[in-house]
């Protein structure tokens, strides 16, 4: 940095054990290091962010020092840039450094100030050398678009920043941005180009509460494999018959011709053996309940595949079964012929096979020292919102 460049401290996040390693390292260099050693290193951890300007230029940057004792009873440190946003020349950059999972240089975006510690002071600068980033803030928009692009472009309103995001005019962008959730912020305007007569959208096609939304991500996505589009002037039982149509197409191609094992989590076969309901094992057991029970579960293979769920039957249902993060089973939907829901007794009684199973599964880990008796609640990382078959 230059002679002319002014530096600010922005945050500081210094854990007190490090001034407990200072007094003691004063006193007994020995003392210190065995303090340093029952610790961690990573309790010894100092993140410092500063504002580093030049003229119109600037650099909000994260760095990382590690305090530490040697075994010869000697303080070390040693500073390395963790993160970096950079205004030069007109142009933002968001840098990673070497102690980050991945290291490079980046298209700067609104959404990298997450990545830093307190962050709210770092978007109160952009604020106040960027006026407009305020409103994108506050209206959750573009947030993952480059803030070049928004430079460029000029997003500096509403109806410019989401006539860009939705690539469609501003009444019909306006009501795709009514409706907030992940699937019309994220995954929609990805495949805007598999949708046609947009401006005929309807809105309970976009809110997840309402039993066409299901339909219409569905379809959507087989529109994506297909390379069709799907007609936003449909009728609501127009949708449900095209996705039935679509799902027969993509399961008699993929998984009754190329028919194979699953790859099915063993926590799932775990399952299976408990409770003896049947599971589906292979693509064209997939198709042929799919076809039997008109309804799509064929295409979730993949899903199947990255251990995310399994198919089980019973009776006239069929059971996608759902992992959570801590490795316990819950039932993502159950359902019966044209995805009807189950009954209320066939839903109890598979539920109680689950929370069964789960039990036996926290008991084993808490024997074996592997689970807090602290547990995490069944329902702490399940979003309430699953997609029909």
């Amino acid at each position: 940095m230059g002679d002319k460049t002014k530096s600010t401290l922005v945050n500081e996040e210094k854990p007190a054990a490090i001034d407990t390693l200072f007094k003691l390292y004063k006193k007994n260099r020995y003392h210190a290091r065995v303090f340093f050693k029952n610790n961690g290193r990573h309790g010894f951890v100092r993140k410092t962010t500063w504002l580093h300007e030049e003229g119109n230029d600037f650099s909000i940057v994260q760095y990382r020092k590690i305090h530490g004792i040697s075994v010869t009873n000697r303080m070390y440190s040693r500073e390395t840039v963790e993160l970096r946003i950079t205004y030069k020349k007109g142009k933002f950059w968001f840098i990673t450094g070497a102690s980050t999972r991945i290291k490079g240089v980046k298209h700067f975006t609104l959404s990298h100030v997450s990545m830093m510690e307190n962050s709210e002071k770092i978007i109160k600068i952009l604020i106040e050398k960027f006026p407009w980033v305020q409103f994108l803030m506050e209206n959750n928009l573009l947030t993952h678009i480059s803030v070049n692009t928004i430079k460029k472009q000029k997003l500096f309103t509403l109806k410019k920043a989401l006539q860009y995001k939705y690539k469609t005019n501003y009444p019909t962008a306006k009501l795709l941005h009514s409706v907030p959730n992940y699937f019309t912020s994220f995954d929609l305007p990805k495949k805007m180009k598999y949708l046609k007569n947009i401006e005929s959208i309807k809105k309970n096609w976009l809110i997840p509460q309402e039993d066409i939304h299901g339909h219409f991500v569905d379809t959507l996505r087989m529109a994506e494999t297909l390379d069709r589009q799907v007609n936003c002037s449909w009728s609501d039982s127009r949708l449900k018959e095209e996705h039935d149509k679509w799902s027969d197409e993509i399961t008699e191609i993929i998984y009754n011709e190329a028919n194979r094992d699953l790859k099915i989590k063993k926590v799932f076969t775990e399952f299976r053996d408990f409770s003896n309901l049947n599971m589906l094992t292979t693509t064209k057991e997939m198709y042929l309940e799919g076809k039997k029970q008109s309804h799509c579960v064929g295409t979730y293979v993949q899903k199947v595949d990255n251990g995310r769920c399994a198919i089980f039957t019973y009776n006239k249902y069929t059971i996608e079964v759902g992992i959570k993060v801590n490795n316990e089973l819950y039932i993502v939907q159950c359902r019966g012929f044209r995805n009807k829901n189950a009954d209320e007794e066939s839903m109890t009684h598979i539920n109680n096979l689950i929370l069964e199973f789960n039990k036996t599964i926290q008991a084993k880990k808490i024997k074996e020292g592997g689970l807090s008796t602290k547990n995490i609640g069944l329902d702490e990382f399940d979003d309430g919102f699953h997609l029909p078959f």
